[in-house]
């Protein structure tokens, strides 16, 4: 017996210890001389003796030193980045007018106009604006107008919104000539004059044009009117009224 140990060297015994294990040399060998973490505990002396130390134990004898040998090895260099989906990191953010749910965009109302099922707007309307939730506005293409027969004027109402005003009057006189002063008014504030001489017995048409923005819920007065400088009677006849949305007009 003492032969066969001066011949056991440091490399033959972790060759065979090394084989042991890994060929699954039994329980009793995996449980009684491998540790939890996978080490084994050598006890070589001064000649080259190797004994095995039991798992449970910490110390070798007087003469010998204790060698762990770990059966796991060290660990291998980091493998390379997976090519499966999300395997090359990217990140994703909603940019400005847009909403990120997991990986669906979606548009940010509160930024985006909403789509309006047609125009939004009456068929007598054109779509003026689209406010951010989709709600249209809308502005009339309705046209007003008055005739005031045989009056010195011809007056009506129109909603809110930009309007071109047209009015006339005609003015005949039979024994002086006059001059006709017309005045488009605007809740009986003047927005534009004009005037016409008309001379003895005969006839005089006085135009009047404007452009005016009403903002009065309940609609706003508009009217034509006209005199004279306080001299002659003339026969008014024709007196009209005209007002169109200017959006109707683009």
């Amino acid at each position: 017996m003492r032969r066969i140990s001066s011949k056991l060297t440091y490399a033959n015994v972790m060759s065979t210890i090394a084989v042991f294990v890994a060929l699954g040399g039994g329980a009793y060998a995996a449980s009684k001389f491998v540790g939890p973490t996978g080490v084994v505990k050598l006890c070589v002396s001064n000649s080259g003796g190797v004994k095995v130390l039991a798992a449970k134990k910490s110390k070798c004898g007087k003469g010998t030193t204790l060698v762990p040998v770990n059966q796991r090895g060290p660990a291998g260099a980091q493998g390379p980045a997976g090519t499966g989906a999300g395997g090359s990191g990217s990140t994703y953010s909603a940019g400005s007018g847009l909403t990120l749910s997991g990986t669906s965009f979606s548009a940010d109302l509160t930024k985006l106009q909403a789509r309006i099922a047609g125009s939004g707007c009456a068929s007598d309307q054109a779509l003026q604006a689209v406010a951010q939730s989709g709600t249209p506005t809308c502005t009339s293409l309705h046209a007003y107008s008055a005739t005031g027969g045989d009056e010195a004027y011809a007056s009506t109402a129109v909603p809110p919104g930009n309007w071109a005003l047209f009015g006339q009057m005609t003015a005949g006189q039979a024994n002086i000539g006059i001059t006709v002063y017309c005045s488009l008014e605007v809740n009986n504030s003047s927005i534009s004059q004009a005037s016409q001489s008309v001379p003895a017995i005969g006839n005089g048409t006085v135009p009047v044009m404007g452009t005016v923005t009403t903002t009065a819920p309940n609609g706003t007065s508009i009217e034509v009117s006209c005199n004279t400088d306080g001299s002659g009677l003339p026969v008014w006849s024709n007196g009209t009224i005209v007002a169109l949305p200017l959006a109707a007009l683009n």
